[in-house]
């Protein structure tokens, strides 16, 4: 019973965290959403075509259309992290409710069936991991990106417009 307990408690602190940074990538992206759309419209209310736009307005606009389907995949990582972390928890619930119908109803197939679940639930949680570590790897990206394209602004002329993966 130790174990599962165990299990359940450090999946839902991590749970907890993953949380946090998903609200996190998510209010960030509601952020640039709004910004481009309050910042860059015109008094007629449409949103003004790039050439439109002043040098540095132009270039945060194409800071925000390249990093928004950046952040929107790096959202998506933390939601399948997230999901897969609740998803272990109710697995390990299960697997605690198969461990005390073990204990009572001599049935050594609720037992092995409660080690089938803890297994389970111990996979989908490293599974949930590493989407996590995908998305920590996809953050540094794209604030690579922005400090990128600020270091580069006023080293030329030409607005900064390189791309990263």
């Amino acid at each position: 019973m130790l174990a599962p307990a165990v299990l359940m408690t450090t999946t839902a602190i991590l749970a907890g965290g993953i949380q946090t940074m998903f609200s996190a990538v998510n209010d960030r992206m509601r952020q640039m959403t709004s910004e481009k759309l309050v910042r860059f419209t015109g008094p007629d209310g449409r949103i003004l075509a790039r050439d439109e736009l002043a040098m540095v307005a132009a270039v945060r606009v194409d800071e925000i259309n390249t990093q928004l389907p950046l952040l929107r995949a790096r959202h998506r990582l933390l939601r399948d992290a997230l999901l897969l972390h609740y998803s272990a928890v109710v697995l390990v619930v299960v697997a605690m409710i198969l461990v005390g119908v073990s204990l009572t109803v001599p049935a050594p197939a609720a037992g092995t069936a409660a080690l089938v679940f803890v297994l389970v639930a111990t996979v989908t949680l490293l599974f949930g991991l590493a989407l996590v570590a995908l998305s920590v790897r996809k953050s540094v990206n794209a604030v690579d990106y922005e400090v990128d394209q600020t270091l580069a602004l006023g080293e030329t002329n030409a607005c900064p417009t390189a791309t990263r993966e």
